[in-house]
């Protein structure tokens, strides 16, 4: 018997059911190169596929998502000296020059392409989640979230906590073997009321706009109040920072760069 990942039996993202689309292949909720183990549910196939299809000139959002937290795991441990030399560091789509402290994009890929799709696949592992916790993904209210995520449609705000330390779990770099993202009914209650959903990532904090309507209403505030409980006061220049360039998110982490 083939085994079926489904809950409603209705894909979250295209809305489809069966004999239409099949939903056969396992939807990791994050990439299982990177520890994820969960698997979602109610993702056909044909979506599935396409978050791992790269285009002309860019690169899936699934392997988008993998780029960014390989990024920032290797230099995390490079930054606590785990391992000395950064020329082990491999990628498809960066090459990054240590003495300078300069990264550059390979092949013909720019990096308002590249910054959108990492802001997709954060966008998708958000639906995938909620949907695992509360079967409700084919709710209308994130119409917006599916066709960003899905369909490339219309722009979602992403905004990240920058701060000059990590507050890691389980491991020196914060990145276990196993996986699991975090929420609660606060995480959800806090969503309904503000339009953001906030996603603790290896040691890294993102506040998705999920709910736009709501999030223009209590967005801001909301924001104004998580810089007062996110941000660990060091340097100065921490912040709660809209993401408008992979430069924002700092993903060879070069804060800790000894200067």
């Amino acid at each position: 018997m083939i085994r079926e990942y489904i809950t409603t039996g209705k894909c979250i993202w295209c809305g489809r059911e069966k004999p239409l689309v099949s939903f056969r292949t396992a939807p990791h909720i994050v990439p299982k190169c990177l520890g994820g183990e969960e698997i979602g549910t109610d993702i056909c196939d044909d979506c599935n596929h396409s978050f791992g299809t790269a285009v002309q000139g860019s690169p899936s959002v699934d392997s988008m998502f993998r780029e960014v937290f390989e990024a920032y795991r290797f230099f995390l441990q490079l930054r606590t000296n785990e391992i000395k030399d950064s020329r082990r560091y491999k990628s498809c789509l960066f090459s990054y020059f240590r003495k300078t402290g300069i990264f550059k994009i390979n092949n013909s890929y720019n990096l308002k392409t590249l910054t959108r799709q990492f802001k997709r696949s954060v966008f998708e592992v958000f639906l995938q989640k909620y949907h695992q916790e509360t079967g409700d993904g084919n709710n209308p209210k994130f119409e917006a979230v599916r066709n960003f995520a899905r369909y490339n449609i219309g722009d979602l705000k992403l905004y990240y906590a920058f701060n000059n330390i990590l507050l890691t779990e389980n491991t020196p770099t914060g990145f276990d073997e196993k996986v699991t993202i975090r929420t609660s009914q606060l995480t959800f209650d806090t969503m309904e009321k503000t339009g953001y959903f906030s996603l603790y990532l290896f040691g890294h904090k993102f506040y998705l706009e999920v709910l736009p309507l709501t999030a223009s209403m209590y967005g801001e505030k909301y924001l104004r109040l998580q810089a007062g409980t996110s941000l660990v006061r060091v340097k100065g220049n921490e912040s709660i920072r809209l993401v408008t360039s992979l430069k924002d998110i700092d993903i060879f982490l070069d804060r800790f760069a000894s200067k």
